[in-house]
């Protein structure tokens, strides 16, 4: 693939990224919350009390954008950020309690609102998107296993 093509399919993946996100911002009803903050509530309740690196490892981005992030629900009462008795250099962050339910309901209806999307294409186009999806994730596995057997 040619240079421009390059740039093409990574303009596109990030329109579409956008576009995701504007899309269940407005179904989720998110309110003051961006869609990263969203997600770092959504990992925060899957797991729990995680640090800030393993968040920063799940969302793909850096610490230090992941810790103003947190910042950001931290100001809000969202989230709450503890030492670890063991090793004072080590934070934790958890979300508090009464935003579980909020956090509930988004991770309910999280599957029906891609399947809405979904559902406006047809089966074969789906299928198709999940092979290429399915094929470019491998391709990036690949790369990841080679570049670290360096």
């Amino acid at each position: 693939m040619d240079n421009t093509a390059d740039q093409s399919l990574l303009s596109l993946f990030k329109e579409i990224r956008t576009l995701i996100d504007k899309y269940l911002k407005t179904k989720l009803n998110l309110g003051n919350f961006t869609m990263p903050q969203t997600m770092i509530m959504y990992y925060l309740g899957q797991s729990g009390k995680m640090k800030i690196s393993e968040l920063s490892e799940k969302m793909g981005l850096t610490n230090s954008t992941v810790s103003g992030i947190v910042d950001r629900l931290e100001d809000q009462g969202v989230v709450s950020r503890t030492r670890s008795t063991s090793d004072r250099r080590v934070v934790y962050v958890e979300l508090n309690p009464e935003y579980a339910k909020k956090l509930q309901d988004i991770h309910d209806n999280l599957d029906k609102y891609f399947e809405e999307i979904l559902a406006a294409l047809p089966p074969e186009q789906v299928t198709s998107i999940y092979q290429t999806l399915a094929a470019l994730r491998n391709t990036i596995l690949d790369h990841l296993n080679y570049s670290s057997q360096d």
